[in-house]
């Protein structure tokens, strides 16, 4: 089984190639603004570099965000197309539950959605619990205080939302935040990939026409429409 994955919901746009469990190639990219361009290519690339067409890959993998509005849309509309051209299914988790696929540990994933706010999901042995959802950095504290997460009972918290609050995080929520270094903060397409060969949160693949971008905010254009 081949599985192309993408990604562009954050930061890091990837573009990963997984062989019959194996990667064969990733690539990355840290400019957001430029995802559209570098996915395309990275497409190319890493089916080139493995001698491998796009007519041979058995699953097209995507992240559907929360994240990037624009990230999101360049992914999901490069998975669909990809996967409408060739008749191929899609495989699609949410940028969270890429994250906690690292880990069968029970864990928080926390990614930064700017202006002071967090896209939020806790994990129990790598299942969702409750839902995703967008709350402000400062009320992080309170929420895990709600679910009995304490500095006598921390979790492990993966994502790019530690990294960009930590400064602001007070002594005790520090104390709650178990660390593993070893783990990405970011939905990277090899893990996605990896994922989904493993049936990791992934109960079937798609029809294209049926995956859809979870987004949990509105968007920037729109809030500022309501201003």
């Amino acid at each position: 089984m081949k599985i192309l994955a993408l990604d562009a919901s954050t930061m890091i746009g990837s573009v990963a190639l997984l062989s019959a469990g194996k990667l064969l190639s990733e690539e990355r990219s840290e400019n957001q603004r430029t995802h559209s361009e570098f996915l395309n290519q990275s497409i190319e690339s890493v089916l080139s570099k493995n001698n491998c067409a796009i007519s041979d890959i058995d699953i097209f993998a995507v992240g559907i965000g929360p994240g990037s509005f624009t990230g999101i849309r360049v992914a999901l509309n490069a998975a669909k197309a990809l996967s409408y051209s060739f008749s191929k299914p899609i495989a699609d988790m949410t940028s969270l539950e890429i994250l906690a696929s690292q880990t069968t540990e029970d864990c928080i994933a926390i990614i930064n959605a700017y202006k002071n706010m967090i896209y939020f999901a806790e994990f129990k042995n790598g299942v969702l619990v409750g839902s995703t959802s967008a709350i402000e950095a400062v009320a992080l504290e309170a929420r895990l205080q709600a679910l009995c997460y304490g500095p006598t009972n921390p979790i492990l918290t993966i994502g790019d939302g530690y990294l960009a609050y930590e400064n602001t995080f007070s002594a005790s929520l520090r104390r709650t935040l178990h660390r593993a270094s070893e783990l990405s903060d970011y939905p990277l397409a090899s893990l996605l990939a990896r994922a989904v060969y493993e049936k990791k949160n992934i109960a079937t693949t798609k029809d294209w026409k049926s995956v859809l971008p979870l987004y949990i905010r509105a968007s920037a254009a729109e809030e500022n429409l309501k201003k």
